[in-house]
């Protein structure tokens, strides 16, 4: 497993083939930890893995949270500069939620431009996570439900529509604390995950 930030320290071609389906996983794995209610809240290249099929997970939870709904306000200031929302960088009072939005844009735009990707609509959607008025970012549900269907995203989008819901879901149990855990298996534009939701969230297994 590699990180995104080192694809990006050599500018792969390997990568760059594959940086709509990347940032495809990125927002299908953000999405589906918001609507569990967890934030991230340090969403950069560094804390993004993909396998040998540029299947994305997200890793690094040790400073996410669990959110009531994105309404939820916090004063704390985390993460890392340069990745972080303009309301976080000032220490404003801030939605978790929305302020993973931005910094889920912010890569986006990054990744796109670094391996010199056109895609309008994708490009189009990232902008609008990184608009200045938290309020005004779009939540992540919406991605791919206006893309053109001949576009390289509007294919990945094609088959994220298809799968992404039911998401499959198995309760497992901790056999040395019984502790009940959810491990979720996802097959929607290379995002697979595992976590514990009863305690942090842990990096991400395939």
């Amino acid at each position: 497993m590699d990180t995104v930030k080192s694809y990006v320290r050599t500018v792969s071609t390997k990568l760059g083939r594959k940086v709509v389906q990347v940032c495809s996983g990125l927002i299908d794995g953000l999405e589906y930890l918001h609507r569990h209610g967890i934030a991230h809240r340090d969403i950069k290249p560094d804390n993004l893995v993909v396998d040998g099929e540029f299947r994305l997970q997200i890793i690094d939870f040790d400073i996410a949270m669990r959110v009531k709904d994105e309404d939820e306000e916090v004063d704390d200031q985390c993460g890392t500069e340069g990745w972080m929302a303009p309301e976080v960088a000032k220490k404003l009072r801030h939605s978790p939620i929305k302020a993973d939005r931005w910094a889920c844009g912010r890569v986006i735009l990054f990744l796109l431009n670094t391996f010199k990707k056109r895609d309008e609509s994708l490009g189009t959607f990232a902008r609008s996570l990184c608009n200045d008025n938290p309020e005004l970012r779009p939540r992540l549900l919406l991605f791919g439900y206006m893309a053109p269907p001949l576009s390289d995203i509007g294919s990945v989008a094609a088959n994220r529509r298809k799968l992404l819901r039911p998401r499959q879901e198995l309760m497992k149990v901790d056999g040395e604390n019984k502790k009940q855990k959810l491990g979720v298996g996802l097959g929607l534009s290379g995002f697979s995950m595992h976590y514990n939701m009863q305690e942090k969230p842990v990096a991400m297994v395939s």
